[in-house]
């Protein structure tokens, strides 16, 4: 597993844990109406929540960030290449200069086929990453739903405490 692969399952867990623990106060705040959180703790909740959101955000336009220069540069490379063999098309009155556009040809045909080859790679590892990726979502959405409660568990809070000052709430 590579270092990005193993930050990422890190971040992962650690998201979870976040979660477990958001999930497990927010129901604990739920059923004890006795003891109702107050304003901050309910707006620091839920300001912790967003910024998993954002920092997880930032991750995926880093990891699309990255593939799209993964494709620029092959971009670069076959337009080379198409200029390369472009050169091949006028008449064949010096062999010497066609043997070394053709060298020329052949080695950026190798490179383009390593990178054909790494592509493989990353690509089998981004579908384990994309699995991770769905699981995440799966989190996401729990996260997005303990973030829901907490607005609502703040709304209930702002509206008890306007009805005990005499203020109405709408």
């Amino acid at each position: 597993m590579s270092n990005p692969e193993k930050d990422r399952q890190a971040f992962v867990e650690l998201e979870q844990k976040n979660k477990d623990a958001a999930a497990n106060e927010t129901t604990a705040d739920m059923t004890s109406q006795q003891s109702a959180p107050a304003w901050s703790q309910l707006a620091q909740k839920l300001q912790a929540v967003i910024k998993q959101q954002q920092l997880k955000t930032e991750q995926n336009i880093q990891q699309t960030l990255q593939q799209a220069s993964i494709a620029l540069s092959a971009a670069a490379r076959i337009e080379q290449l198409l200029k390369q063999v472009a050169l091949l098309q006028g008449p064949a009155n010096n062999i010497q200069y066609y043997r070394q556009v053709l060298q020329q040809v052949n080695q950026t045909v190798h490179e383009q086929l390593h990178q054909a080859d790494r592509q493989i790679a990353e690509s089998l590892q981004q579908t384990v990453s994309g699995l991770t990726q769905a699981q995440a979502a799966i989190f996401d959405s729990q996260a997005y739903f303990a973030m829901a409660e907490l607005v609502k568990q703040c709304e209930l809070l702002l509206s008890s405490r306007a009805s005990t000052d005499g203020q109405t709430v709408h």
